[in-house]
Formats: C-alpha cells, structure tokens, sequence
C-alpha cells in the first residue's frame, strides 16, 4: 500500500480511455477517502511520446505544470484504427511501439511506476496453451504492434518487475466519438440515408462482421478495476475479463440498434416519425468480413484465462449478463437525442 495519496499522470489523454480515466481520477481525488491524490492529463500537443529525447526531457525534468510528483503513468495513447493499421503498419509502429518503450525507460528511470493499456489482441485462437494459460500468438498488426511495446515495456523495467502493469482489455466502449456504438450507429444513419427510398415492404440491410468476436468493455469498468489495481500495488500481466462472455461484432450491433429504438424519447411528432421511419426501413445482418470488405484478421474466439480479473464476478454474481446489456443500453440512452438529431440531419440531407 501507498503511505499517501498517489498521483497520477494519463497520456492519450484526449482519447476516449485516457478522458475517462481523467474525469475519473480528477473526480476521487476530491474525496478524502479515496487516497487519490493530483491526477494530470497530456496528450500529443503536450508530449510528443515518438521523440525519445523529448520524453526524458519531460520526465527528467517533471515537466508536468504545475509540477507533481508522479507516482503512475497510465499510458493510454496509441493509434487504434486496425483497419488503417492493417494496410500501413509502418505509419503507426513509432507511435504503438516506440511510444510505450520511450515512457517506459523515462519512468522506469526516474523511479515511476507504469500502467501500459494493451489488447487482448495480442491473443487468437492459434494461441497455443502452456501450463494452462493462453501464450501470444497475434493475428493483424494492431496486436503485433502492441505485443512489441509489451516487450519494450517488460525490457524497461526488467530491473524493477513489480513498478510496471500491462493490462489487457478488449473492445472498450464508452460515452466517445470513436466508440464502436457511435460508429456502427451512424452507419446505420448513413445507410439510411443514401438507400432510404427502397421500395415498401424491402428493407437496408447494414452488414456487420459475424466472425470477429471480443468482449465489450465499458470504460467505467477499466477504470474502476484499475483504481482497485494501483491501489494495491498489482503489477505484471493481466487480462482484463469483462464479466460476460465472448460475442460478435454482429450480435453486439443488434444489442446497440435495440436499445436505440427501444430507447425512444416521444418529444414530439417529428421524433417519433424519425423512429418509426428506421424500425420500418433497417436489418441489421450477418456478413463474413472479407464479403464486406474488411481484409484484416481477427483474433476469432479466446478464452482468455491466464492472470484473468473476477472481482468483479463476486459482485455481480448472475446478473452478469445482464449489466453487459444494461451497460450498452446506458451509452445509448445517455447520447439518443444526439444520436435522433444526427439521424435526422442525414435524412433531411438526402430529401
């Protein structure tokens, strides 16, 4: 345990984790009991994290303002477009690869501890299993890319193995422009648009891949386990185990695309015609994605096992599955005028 409250800087911090576990921190650190102490947020106009030279400057230095004692770096910038990844790794390999590696050897240096946010992309079905635990066997870039920054990260700290955390999470969602729930929606809103005047009775179908699978994670989720983790001083290799289990990208566009139109709000007539004129006119469908046009691999279904987290588990208990659709039904519901306004603006665009 900590002997005082512990401070904390998050890069990515404009990023849909980093901003959350910003807000998140910032908002225990007001609570006396919560032994959070200054939380900093920096992103890529603050610290530009492919320059080596630059970090340690900003480290060595404590360049943080106003200056803090550093306690953690949680690590969260990188690129995650795996799609853009998949076609130009070398566009990406300094920024999820050297990135990480220049943090770690500054912070490990400077006697910082460090909280590396990866994926349980580094994982796949061709994972073999030795002793019980899945090894890494990545399947695209997006995971080799960051197997590599674990291992940078692994080798800074090799003289100090308990100041270093790789946590490994999968499909993280949350209250952000760049989550899979905003995305696939105005997909949906898109489709709409350019295909709306389809004959009556015929419906626009909007595909999503059925064959790649994961776990959604909520923010929340990530930032509480971690609150719980630092706190205690974990370190080493986990996996962070949502307390559901592995589903598809399809069967999770269902779930969003239900709680949406479940979710209606009959302000007004206008409203309500918006609704009624998607429920009547969209199917949500199953696609292999190479028919849709996505090229990359996925890493398929994992049963992820090895230095897994279930505390969460004990607390939930059989309501499990249901928090997972009740946590995505909240996204929705917290953004569903946003989302109506954004569906409108595209329909009216195309009228």
């Amino acid at each position: 345990m900590f002997n005082r409250d512990i401070n904390i800087l998050v890069t990515g911090a404009k990023g849909q984790l980093g901003s959350y576990l910003v807000d998140y921190f910032t908002k225990l650190s007001l609570k006396k009991s919560s032994r959070i102490g200054k939380v900093f947020g920096i992103d890529i106009d603050d610290l530009d994290i492919r320059n080596a030279a630059v970090v340690d400057q900003f480290f060595d230095r404590n360049s943080v303002n106003p200056p803090i004692e550093i306690d953690y770096v949680i690590h969260c910038a990188a690129a995650t477009n795996t799609s853009a990844i998949e076609a130009k790794p070398e566009d990406y390999f300094a920024v999820n690869c050297l990135g990480p590696k220049n943090i770690a050897k500054s912070c490990a240096r400077n006697g910082i501890k460090m909280v590396f946010i990866s994926t349980d992309y580094v994982l796949s079905e061709k994972s073999p299993i030795v002793d019980g635990d899945l090894q890494e066997f990545p399947v695209n870039q997006y995971g080799l890319q960051k197997l590599i920054a674990e291992q940078f990260v692994k080798e800074a700290y090799r003289d100090k193995p308990k100041d270093y955390m790789i946590l490994r999470s999968s499909w993280m969602f949350g209250n952000s422009d760049n989550s899979f729930v905003e995305k696939f929606l105005k997909n949906v809103f898109a489709s709409y648009a350019a295909k709306g005047s389809a004959p009556d009775g015929c419906k626009i179908e909007v595909p999503v891949a059925d064959d790649a699978y994961g776990q959604p994670t909520p923010v929340w989720f990530i930032a509480d386990t971690l609150k719980s983790l630092m706190l205690n001083k974990c370190h080493g290799t986990m996996d962070l185990h949502y307390p559901c289990c592995q589903i598809s990208r399809y069967t999770w566009a269902t779930m969003i695309w239900k709680a949406f139109v479940d979710g209606e709000q009959c302000i007004d007539s206008k409203t309500s015609d918006i609704i009624d004129r998607l429920v009547d006119k969209i199917a949500v469908v199953p696609r292999h994605s190479k028919d849709i046009g996505i090229s990359m691999h996925h890493p398929g279904k994992t049963k992820i096992s090895s230095h897994t987290i279930y505390e969460h588990e004990k607390k939930f208990g059989d309501a499990m599955t249901d928090i997972f659709t009740q946590d995505t039904s909240m996204y929705v519901t917290k953004n569903w005028l946003k989302y109506v306004e954004m569906a409108n603006e595209m329909i009216v665009n195309r009228a």
